[in-house]
C-alpha cells in the first residue's frame, strides 16, 4: 500500500490564493451588506433583524492543521480546533461586549457566537447593526439567509417487485468490498448535514453510532433524537452506509457509522446561521473534535447562482481538519455555469449525476464554476432511479442530491482501506479512479468523469506509478467474406515511458481456430504508446449459423490497475445465412389476475434465408424487459416448420403462479426457446409486453342490494394477517374514487377475512360518500405500519339499489302565522336515512337566502320527518334571520357525511305574519347619573316578540360618535332589558364608554349573518356627578432599591374604575420611561401600586427604577386601548447595594472524584426580573460544558446554585465538568428567551 499521492499543484495554489482572497482586510470599515440594506431601509423603526456578522482577522485553519504531523488527522483536527476557538475568544472580544450591553438594553433578542469562523449571529435592532458595521473589525453584517429544503420524498413499505440497486454496480463498489470484509467503510464515521434521519429505519438503525450527545445535533431543539421530516436525509444516508434489511443492498459503505445534524426545522426553514452551527458542530460533536466525522455528506446547496461564500470558511475548515466536504453540484442544469454553490467553489468537492446508461441527467448542473477554479463538477455518480431508504420503507429518487452520498460512501471505503489519507490525497484519488465520459478529459458536464470505486482502491493499493488500462471496441464486426477483421483498442493512461505487458482472457460463442484465428491472451504496449490493438480475423466456413461473438476481459496483474471498461465485444456474420425467428407480434391484456386465467396472443416469424424446423415458443413473467434466468415459465405453444417470410399465429392460456405478489412485470414470449434451430440472430428471438398483476380475492355474497344490505362479508384469498398493526383493510373503490372503507372484525388462518359492512361508523378515511349502485372493486391492503399500507388482492363486487326513488311530497301544515307557530312540522317523501351522520337537515329558503333551519327529531321508516319549528336554537348555522311573510322552500338534505349533504327534495310552505309590527315608546331609568350608573335600562315598546333572529343589539350614540354597546338580555313582547353597557357588553371593541351629556340610543334588531335593521331611536340624558379624580401624594415617596417597599399607596380624591380597568402608573424620569405597574387595588382615595418590575410591566423591555427623582404618573384608562393622566407624584430613588458583579465561587477547586452538592457564588445585583433566577454557565475556550439555574439568592449578594449535570441543564446533551480551567459565568434572565451577562469567576476543576 502506498500513500505516495500528489495533489495537483494548480490545487494546491488555487485554494492559497483563494484563502488570501478572504482573509485580506479591507481599508474601510465593516459594511452592511446590500441586500440587508434594503431590508433595514423598509422596516419600521425598532424591528429586530437577524444578521450574521463577519469580523475582518479570520484564521486560515491549514496554517493550524500544519503544525500537526500530516497523517495524524487527531492531532491535526484538535489543533484546527483550539485554533479556531482562540482566535474567535480573542478577537471577538470588543463586539460581543457590545453585544451584551445592548441585549441587557433589549436591542439584541439572540446571540449565536461562532468560532468555525470568527463571527456571531444576532438577532438585533438597526442601530445596533449600524454600530457594530462601524467598526473597523467587522468585514460585513449579512442577513442570515434562509436556505430552501429539498422536497419530501413518499416511501413504499419495501422495494418494488423491478426495484435495482444498479448505481452500486455501476462504481464497482462490490467488487472492492470482495478484496477485503474490511474493505466496506468499516471503522469510518460518516455525517448527514441534511433534513435529519429516521434512526427507526432497519437499514440504518444498526449504523447508527450512537450516544446522542455526540452523534445527532438538532440547532432548532425540535428533537433530542434523530428524526426527518421530509425524507431526503434519510435518502441519503441510506446511499452512502445503508444496509440490506430489505434483501437488496443500498449503501455504498455498509459497513461505517452514522452520525447527523438536522439543517432544516419541521417547517422547512433553513437559516445559514443554523447551517454555520452544523459545519462547527461536526468539527466537535458534544465539544470533542474526537468525536468528528470522517466525511460529511451535504446534498444540498443555494437556489441562487452564482459564487456565495457563506460557508467558504467552513468548508477550508473541513478541509483543515480532515473532514472530507462532499456536496451535490446542483439540479439546475443543464445550463452552462448551473452548478451551485458551495459546491461551485474549488475547498467543496461536488458530484454532478448520471444515470444507467453513464449519460448525463438533463437535471446535473454544468460547469464552468462562477467562483473559477479547476473544473466543476468535479465527478459525476449515479443520480437518476437511485432506490434508498426512506422513512416508512423505500424509494427510487433522482438529483445530484443522490449522486453526492455515492462518493461519500466511497471516502469512507477508502479510508477504511488508508485511515490516514488526507483530503488532497482523497480528491486525486476520486478523480484519477473515475470513468472519462463525454469529451476527452475533465470537462464541465462529467468534470474528471464518473465515479468508479474499484478504480480509485486499485490506485491506493498500488499507487500511482501503475498504468491504468481499460478496453474498447474500435471495429465491432467481422465478416467471413470481404471485410473479414474486428478490433478492440487497450488504452493505457498514467505512466507510459516503458514497455507493458496486458493479460486478457477470450470468451463468446464463436469457437477459436474455426469460426476466427485465435488469439494469445496478452498483448505490448511498446514504450511511449497509449493504445494497441487485439485484432480478430474471421474464417469463412460452409456451416449455415448466425452471428456469434468474441468476448475480451481485461485480467488483473500488478503492473497494471484495469479500469472500466474491461470488458468488450465483436461479432463474426456467416455468408451461410440460416433461418431466424422472432415474435413478431405479442398481445397481453395490461392488467391480469391471480384467479383466473387470461389469454396472449402471439405470432412467430421466419425472418431469414433458409426455412426454419418446428420449434416451441415459450411465454415467461419476470421483474425485467429482458429475458434471463430470474423469468418464470408461464406457458407454451408449438410453432410448425415455417418457411422464409411465413408466420405462425396462435393463442395462449395462462395462469399467473398462486403467491405472485401484485406489481409491474413484464410477459416475454420467446421464440425457438429450446434453441434447436441455429438461427442468423440469435438475440431477437424475444419480445416483451408489461402487465400489472393483482392478486384476486373472492368476494362474498358477490352482489348486494342497499335495500337489504348484508351484514358482513366474507373475503377469501391468501396471505391475510395481522402483522402487529391490526386486522387488514378493506377499500371499496370505483374508478379512482373511494367509496367507503372499514377494517375486517375477524381472520380465520390466512386465507378468509370477515369484514363488516361499510357504513361512516367503519370508516377510516372521513368523508367518503358510500356505496352506491354499480361494479365495486373491493381492495384488502395489510397494514405494515402506524400509517403504511401493501396490497393483497382485489375483487369484484356488484351493487345494486331497489330503494323508492327518494323525494319529497308534502309539508303538514303548509301554510302556518307566526303569531301562532306550530310546534312542529312533519314532512313526507321518500328515501329519508341516516347514513351515519344524523337525521336530515330541513333547509327554509326564499330566493335563494337561507331564512331558518332545523333537523329533524324523528323519521318513520324512509317515509315521514318530524321536523321542529325553526329557531336560533335548532340552527345549525348561526345568525339566520328567521321565517317571515311570504312562500318559502322547505328543502332536505340527508348528511353524507360530517360536512357533506345531499339534496332530496324541496316541498313550498306559506308564512303569514298576523302579529302587530315592533315599535319602541320610552327607556328608562332616564336620566342616568354615572356616579350611581343604573344596573340594566328598560326598553318598553311592541311587537319585540316577531324578532326571531336573536336578542337586539343597543348603540349608544352621541352625533357621529358611538359612545357604548350592549345586546338586550331579556325581552317579553313589550319590554327590552338591556344591561349598562361596558367594554364587557360591548361587540364593537375599544369604544369609549357612556359619559355626561344626550345620548341617542337606537335599537337593532338582527336579520341574518352579521345584518341588522334598526328599529327605532330614544333619548337618553347622561349626568355625571363624580368629583374629578386627583392627585395629592406617594407613600413611600423616598425609596432605596437595596430593600424596595411591597406597594405604593398612591393617594387622592376621586379615584375609580371607568369600566376599563384600574389606573396605570408610569414611573418616568425626564423623557425616560423606566418602569410601569397596574394598580391592584382601589378606594376614591387612595391607590395600591405594587413595586415595578418587568412583570409588572404592560410595556415590554423597560429598564426599571434606577437612583434619582422619578415622576410616578396614574392614568386613568377611558377605553381599551387610551389613558387619560389624572396627576403625577415625586418619588426619590436611591441604590445602596452593591455593585453588579460576580466576585467569586465557593469552593474554586473541586475534584470530580468528590464534587460539592452546591457551589456559592457572590458578587452584586443578583435578582430574580420574573423570569426565574439566574442562569449559571460553565465555559471552556467558548463552548458550553454544563449549565444550572440558581436555587436560592440572599440580599442580591449571594447565589446558591447545584452542581451541574443533565438534569440541571436548560440546553440539551452538554458534555459536563472536566478537568481544566472552567469560567463560570452568572446570567440574569431578563425576559423570556434573553438574558444579560452579569460577570464571571474562574473555577478549577480536578
Amino acid at each position: 500500500m502506498r500513500l505516495g499521492l500528489k495533489l495537483p499543484l494548480g490545487a494546491a495554489v488555487l485554494a492559497t490564493a483563494l484563502w488570501v482572497l478572504l482573509s485580506g482586510s479591507p481599508a474601510w470599515a465593516g459594511r452592511v451588506h446590500p441586500d440587508l440594506e434594503a431590508r433595514l431601509q423598509a422596516l419600521p423603526p425598532g424591528v429586530p433583524v437577524a444578521v450574521i456578522v463577519e469580523m475582518v482577522d479570520q484564521l486560515d485553519p491549514a496554517a493550524a492543521a500544519a503544525t500537526a504531523p500530516a497523517h495524524q488527522r487527531q492531532l491535526r483536527i484538535q489543533a484546527v480546533v483550539d485554533a479556531l476557538r482562540d482566535h474567535a475568544n480573542r478577537g471577538q472580544g470588543p463586539v460581543r461586549a457590545i453585544v451584551v450591553r445592548e441585549q441587557a438594553l433589549g436591542n439584541v433578542t439572540r446571540v449565536v457566537l461562532f468560532w468555525v469562523f470568527n463571527g456571531l449571529a444576532l438577532t438585533a435592532t438597526e442601530p445596533v447593526i449600524r454600530q457594530l458595521a462601524a467598526r473597523a473589525d467587522v468585514w460585513e453584517i449579512r442577513p442570515d439567509a434562509e436556505i430552501p429544503a429539498p422536497p419530501p420524498v413518499q416511501a413504499a413499505a419495501s422495494p418494488g417487485a423491478a426495484a435495482s440497486v444498479w448505481n452500486l454496480d455501476k462504481i464497482r463498489a462490490p467488487e472492492v468490498w470482495a478484496l477485503d470484509p474490511a474493505y466496506t467503510g468499516s471503522g469510518q464515521v460518516v455525517g448527514s448535514f441534511d433534513t435529519g434521519v429516521d434512526i427507526t429505519h432497519p437499514d440504518l438503525l444498526p449504523r447508527y453510532r450512537g450516544n446522542h450527545a455526540i452523534s445527532w445535533f438538532d440547532p432548532y431543539g425540535e428533537h433530542l433524537t434523530p428524526f426527518d421530516f421530509n425524507g431526503h436525509g434519510t435518502h441519503t444516508t441510506g446511499t452512502a452506509v445503508g444496509g440490506a434489511a430489505s434483501g437488496l443492498s443500498i449503501g455504498v459503505a455498509p459497513g461505517a457509522r452514522w452520525i447527523a445534524a438536522k439543517a432544516w426545522d419541521d417547517s422547512g426553514l433553513g437559516l445559514a446561521s443554523a447551517f454555520h452551527a452544523i459545519f462547527q458542530w461536526f468539527l466537535a460533536p458534544g465539544g470533542n473534535p474526537a468525536n468528528a466525522p470522517d466525511v460529511v455528506n451535504s446534498s444540498w446547496a443555494f437556489a441562487l447562482g452564482g459564487c456565495i461564500g457563506e460557508f467558504t470558511a467552513d468548508v477550508l475548515a473541513f478541509r483543515a481538519a480532515g473532514i472530507f466536504p462532499s456536496f451535490a453540484a446542483g439540479n439546475d442544469g443543464p445550463t452552462e455555469g448551473s452548478v451551485r454553490s458551495p459546491g461551485n467553489s474549488s475547498e467543496a468537492f461536488a458530484a454532478g449525476a448520471t444515470d444507467v446508461n453513464d449519460d448525463i441527467a438533463a437535471f446535473s448542473a454544468r460547469g464552468p464554476s462562477p467562483c473559477g477554479g479547476p473544473v466543476k463538477p468535479d465527478v459525476t455518480a449515479p443520480g437518476v432511479a437511485v432506490l434508498s431508504a426512506v422513512p416508512g420503507g423505500y424509494v427510487s429518487a433522482s438529483g445530484t442530491s443522490m449522486a453526492a452520498p455515492h462518493v461519500t460512501g466511497a471516502v469512507a471505503v477508502l479510508r477504511s482501506i488508508e485511515p490516514a489519507l488526507t483530503v488532497d490525497e482523497l480528491e486525486t484519488l476520486l478523480m484519477f479512479g473515475a470513468v472519462d465520459l463525454g469529451a476527452v478529459g475533465p470537462d464541465d458536464t462529467f468534470g474528471n468523469g464518473r465515479l468508479d470505486l474499484f478504480t480509485s482502491a486499485q490506485i491506493l493499493l498500488g499507487g500511482l506509478d501503475r498504468p491504468i488500462v481499460t478496453l474498447s471496441v474500435t471495429d465491432a464486426i467481422a465478416s467471413e467474406v470481404g471485410d473479414t477483421t474486428a478490433a478492440f483498442t487497450l488504452t493505457r493512461t498514467g505512466p507510459t515511458d516503458k514497455p507493458l505487458v496486458v493479460k486478457y482472457t477470450v470468451g463468446g460463442t464463436a469457437t477459436a481456430g474455426s469460426d476466427y484465428v485465435a488469439l494469445p491472451g496478452t498483448i505490448s504496449f511498446p514504450a511511449g504508446s497509449t493504445t494497441v490493438p487485439v485484432v480478430v480475423s474471421a474464417i469463412d466456413d460452409t456451416i449455415a449459423e448466425g452471428p456469434e461473438t468474441v468476448i475480451v476481459t481485461l485480467a488483473a496483474d500488478a503492473a497494471y490497475i484495469v479500469g472500466a471498461p474491461s470488458r468488450a465485444t465483436v461479432t463474426i456474420i456467416s455468408d451461410e445465412a440460416p433461418p431466424d425467428l422472432v415474435v413478431s407480434a405479442l398481445s397481453a391484456p395490461p392488467s391480469v389476475g391471480t384467479l383466473a386465467g387470461f389469454t396472449v396472443s402471439t405470432t412467430v416469424k421466419n425472418q431469414g434465408a433458409l426455412p426454419a424446423a418446428a420449434t416451441v415458443l415459450k411465454l415467461y413473467l419476470s421483474t425485467r424487459s429482458v429475458f434471463d434466468a430470474t423469468a418464470t415459465l408461464l406457458g407454451s405453444r408449438d410453432v410448425p416448420p415455417l418457411a422464409v417470410g411465413a408466420s405462425s399465429a396462435g393463442a395462449t392460456t395462462l395462469t399467473i403462479p398462486v403467491g405472485k405478489p401484485t406489481g409491474t412485470y413484464y410477459l416475454i414470449a420467446r421464440a425457438d426457446a429450446d434453441d434447436v434451430v441455429v438461427e442468423g440472430d440469435e438475440t431477437n428471438n424475444t419480445q416483451s409486453a408489461q402487465v400489472q398483476v393483482r392478486v384476486e380475492v373472492l368476494v362474498s355474497p358477490a352482489a348486494i342490494d342497499l335495500a337489504t344490505p348484508p351484514v358482513t362479508f366474507t373475503i377469501s384469498g391468501n396471505g391475510f394477517a395481522n402483522v402487529g398493526f391490526g386486522l387488514p383493510v378493506v377499500n371499496f373503490v370505483r374508478g379512482t374514487t373511494l367509496l367507503a372503507q372499514a377494517r375486517a372484525s375477524a381472520l380465520a388462518g390466512s386465507t378468509s377475512l370477515t369484514v363488516p359492512f361499510p357504513t361512516s361508523a367503519t370508516t377510516l378515511t372521513p368523508n367518503v360518500p358510500g356505496l352506491s349502485a354499480g361494479p365495486v372493486e373491493v381492495q384488502v391492503w395489510l397494514q405494515t405500519g402506524t400509517s403504511t399500507y401493501s396490497p393483497l388482492g382485489t375483487g369484484p363486487l356488484s351493487v345494486s339499489d331497489t330503494r323508492p326513488t327518494p323525494g319529497v311530497n308534502a309539508i303538514t301544515p303548509s301554510t302556518i302565522d307566526l303569531a301562532t307557530p306550530p310546534v312542529t312540522f312533519t314532512i313526507a317523501g321518500n328515501g329519508f336515512s341516516n347514513t351515519g351522520f344524523g337525521l336530515p337537515v330541513i333547509n327554509f329558503t326564499r330566493a335563494g337566502a337561507l331564512l331558518a333551519q332545523a333537523r329533524a327529531t324523528a323519521m318513520a321508516g324512509s317515509t315521514s320527518l318530524s321536523v321542529p319549528f325553526p329557531t336560533p336554537a335548532t340552527s345549525l348555522t348561526p345568525n339566520l334571520p328567521g321565517l317571515s311573510a311570504g312562500a318559502v322552500q322547505v328543502q332536505v338534505y340527508l348528511a353524507t357525511s360530517s360536512t357533506s349533504y345531499s339534496l332530496l327534495g324541496t316541498v313550498t310552505l306559506t308564512v303569514v305574519d298576523t302579529r302587530p309590527a315592533p315599535g319602541l315608546s320610552a327607556i328608562t331609568p332616564n336620566p342616568a347619573d354615572l356616579a350611581t350608573p343604573p344596573a340594566t335600562f328598560t326598553i318598553t315598546g311592541a311587537g319585540f316578540d316577531t324578532l326571531l333572529s336573536g336578542l337586539p343589539v343597543i348603540n349608544f350614540y352621541r352625533g357621529g360618535t358611538f359612545l357604548a354597546q350592549a345586546r338586550a338580555s331579556a325581552r317579553t313582547s313589550t319590554t327590552l332589558t338591556v344591561p349598562f353597557p361596558t367594554s364587557a357588553t360591548s361587540l364593537t371593541p375599544n369604544l369609549p364608554g357612556l359619559s355626561a351629556g344626550a345620548v341617542d340610543v337606537q335599537v337593532w334588531s338582527p336579520t341574518g349573518s352579521g345584518a341588522y335593521t334598526l328599529i327605532g331611536t330614544l333619548p337618553l340624558t347622561i349626568v355625571d356627578s363624580r368629583p374629578t379624580p386627583i392627585v395629592t401624594g406617594i407613600t413611600p415617596d423616598a425609596i432605596d432599591l437595596a430593600t424596595p417597599p411591597a406597594t405604593f399607596t398612591i393617594t387622592g380624591s376621586g379615584f375609580a374604575n371607568r369600566g376599563f380597568g384600574l389606573p396605570v402608573i408610569n414611573f418616568y424620569r425626564g423623557g425616560t420611561f423606566l418602569a410601569q405597574a397596574r394598580v391592584t387595588a382601589l378606594a376614591s382615595t387612595a391607590l395600591t401600586v405594587p413595586f415595578p418590575t418587568s412583570a409588572t410591566s404592560l410595556t415590554p423591555n423597560l429598564p426599571g427604577l434606577s437612583a434619582g427623582p422619578v415622576q410616578a404618573q396614574v392614568w386613568q384608562p377611558t377605553s381599551s386601548t387610551s389613558f387619560t393622566l389624572i396627576g403625577t407624584a415625586a418619588l426619590t430613588v436611591a441604590d445602596t447595594r452593591p455593585a453588579p458583579g460576580v466576585t467569586g465561587i465557593t469552593p474554586s477547586t473541586i475534584d470530580l472524584a468528590a464534587p460539592p452538592g452546591s457551589f456559592t457564588i457572590t458578587g452584586g445585583g443578583f435578582e430574580n426580573f420574573g423570569f426565574g433566577l439566574p442562569v449559571i454557565n460553565f465555559m471552556r475556550s467558548g463552548a458550553l460544558l454544563a449549565q444550572a439555574r440558581a436555587t436560592g439568592v440572599i440580599g442580591g449578594a449571594m447565589l446558591t446554585v447545584p452542581f451541574p449535570t443533565s438534569a440541571t441543564s436548560l440546553t440539551p446533551n452538554l458534555p459536563g465538568l472536566s478537568a481544566g480551567a472552567v469560567d463560570v459565568q452568572v446570567w440574569l434572565q431578563t425576559a423570556a428567551g434573553s438574558y444579560r451577562l452579569l460577570g464571571s469567576a474562574p473555577l478549577t476543576v480536578r
